[in-house]
């Protein structure tokens, strides 16, 4: 499944802002746009707005609405089962392993809660979905969030993370950085959030091998070197015995 993003940034509701520096407050809006491209995993990772309130979906497990932005309240306003939307995915730290909420389940049983600066996957039903299908999410970004991602047994050490739509990263100039590429990249995101003395990897999920891809932070080689693309969540793996405090850099 091949997937393309846009950004509009807007204040209140439909005013587009260009030719000006994007205010960290203003609204915005993302919208991804994936191709079915059997056999892909078609799971995608991405990010979403740190302030995100979508419409209460009033169906499956949601029928009668709670106040808590969960799961179900995602996948419908991704699309839904008509878009072809089949699971909405968590990586558990405490347990190392995925937890899934199937859209449109009637039982509450497995449905979570969408926490601020947590990435999430999204798993499409490569027999139902559109040929084309494009799904939108709208929010803004919080200045004061911060998060501490804490390590240690049972913990895997492994954290997914969305990344601020106006995301910077200062340039890393270490390991396969050392000159700047002009691109921000997995090292460069991993030396913001710590360095060598903090993160041992960087992670992307790559949806065409339905595998993980790594990169090792401050590595000298940049074979395995990926850019951060906008949109799409990451995950890093902290050193054992080390915690991440993280406050994301944006524009």
């Amino acid at each position: 499944m091949k997937k393309s993003m846009s950004i509009t940034v807007a204040l209140a509701l439909v005013l587009v802002v260009t030719g000006s520096a994007l205010a960290s407050n203003m609204g915005f809006k993302k919208t991804f746009q994936y191709t079915k491209n059997v056999p892909t995993s078609n799971v995608h990772w991405i990010s979403l707005p740190f302030f995100y309130n979508p419409t209460p979906s009033g169906v499956g497990a949601n029928a009668t609405w709670n106040p808590t932005t969960d799961a179900e309240d995602l996948g419908n306003d991704l699309g839904g089962t008509a878009a072809g939307l089949l699971l909405i995915q968590r990586f558990n730290p405490n347990t190392g392993s995925l937890e899934n909420w199937q859209v449109g389940s009637p039982s509450s049983t497995a449905l979570f809660s969408i926490d601020k600066g947590v990435g999430y996957g999204v798993k499409y039903n490569g027999a139902t979905m559109p040929a084309t299908t494009n799904a939108v999410v709208v929010g803004s970004h919080d200045n004061a969030f911060t998060k501490t991602y804490p390590s240690g047994t049972p913990i895997s050490n492994v954290h997914w993370v969305s990344i601020p739509y106006h995301f910077k990263a200062t340039p890393a100039g270490v390991g396969a950085n050392a000159t700047w590429n002009g691109i921000t990249d997995a090292e460069d995101w991993g030396q913001q959030l710590g360095g060598t003395s903090k993160v041992l990897l960087v992670q992307r999920f790559n949806p065409s091998t339905g595998s993980l891809e790594n990169w090792q932070v401050g590595s000298p080689s940049s074979t395995a070197l990926f850019q951060i693309d906008i949109g799409s969540a990451y995950a890093f793996k902290n050193l054992g015995g080390q915690s991440v405090i993280y406050n994301p850099s944006h524009f």
